[in-house]
């Protein structure tokens, strides 16, 4: 994680979440038996990993969890139109009693986005699926 901003608080701290970057990463998964052909990394930073990101690229399904209020306001723009009709985009850290964190940024989106429904809620995650 990155510096919390002014809508995040102090209980997620920059490098909360940290696994020992990319490196630490690939290990987890190499233990968990995926292998490295089956995924792509792209370490960094939203919105700053999303920079040499195939720009064509499409999705049929997105799982946003940065916690803080500005990534996950970026990653919910940069994505969001990369999703296919009929796609999911699945949101963590939503919590619809606040408006603190990614909540804020979750809700800012659809007050202004209806291309996609809300199919599920719980454990605070929304789920959509695009139009």
């Amino acid at each position: 994680m990155g510096d919390p901003g002014p809508e995040d608080g102090e209980q997620y701290p920059k490098g909360k979440f940290d696994v020992g970057g990319p490196e630490s990463f690939m290990s987890l998964m190499d233990e968990a038996g995926v292998p490295r052909d089956h995924y792509r990394l792209w370490p960094g930073y939203a919105p700053f990993c999303f920079e040499s990101f195939p720009a064509q690229s499409r999705f049929s399904l997105v799982l946003i969890d940065v916690d803080h209020y500005q990534p996950t306001a970026d990653s919910l723009l940069w994505a969001a139109p990369r999703v296919n009709r009929g796609g999911i985009l699945a949101l963590d850290d939503y919590i619809p009693v606040t408006d603190l964190l990614a909540t804020k940024a979750i809700k800012e989106f659809l007050a202004s986005e209806s291309r996609f429904d809300a199919v599920a809620e719980f454990n605070q995650q929304l789920i959509l699926r695009r139009k």
